[in-house]
């Protein structure tokens, strides 16, 4: 294969994963622009409540990374039935992960932005951010979709 083809096929696959990291990013970004004019309270909810979900996040990227390395190396072992265990695997894993992680937020929520540092006043509106916002299984959504290909 010619390094302009490799080039173009290496964006190709990047390019949906650079999306969905990026789209990730600038949730919480865009939730504070879009309630600036609400107030500092507002503003302060949405701190408080976006760094466990980015937490929860980096770990469903890490199921993703590890799946990616271990299904390329099975890819290019000409092993298409491994990788498809693998990617198996990783949404099996990927989905109870996100089950529980909905379960243990929506369950410690109020306890979340206590230890987060939430005085009275914001206390409310955060705990009502991260229920509405971690009920949508962002973890599950951000899993990327492995195919196999007949190039394997």
């Amino acid at each position: 294969m010619e390094r302009q083809q490799l080039i173009k096929k290496t964006f190709a696959l990047a390019l949906p994963a650079i999306t969905d990291m990026f789209i990730q990013m600038m949730f919480g970004i865009v939730d504070m622009a879009m309630v600036g004019s609400i107030g500092a309270f507002a503003i302060a909810a949405i701190g408080l409540s976006d760094m466990p979900m980015m937490t929860i996040m980096a770990i469903f990227a890490a199921i993703s990374v590890g799946a990616t390395a271990l299904s390329a190396r099975a890819i290019g072992a000409r092993n298409p039935e491994e990788a498809n265990r693998v990617c198996a695997q990783s949404l099996l894993m990927n989905a109870t992960l996100s089950l529980i992680a909905f379960a243990l937020v929506m369950l410690l929520a109020s306890w979340i932005i206590r230890v987060m540092g939430a005085d009275s006043q914001i206390y409310p509106y955060s705990l009502t951010y991260l229920r509405i916002t971690h009920g949508t299984f962002r973890g599950f959504a951000g899993q990327r979709r492995y195919e196999i290909t007949d190039e394997v």
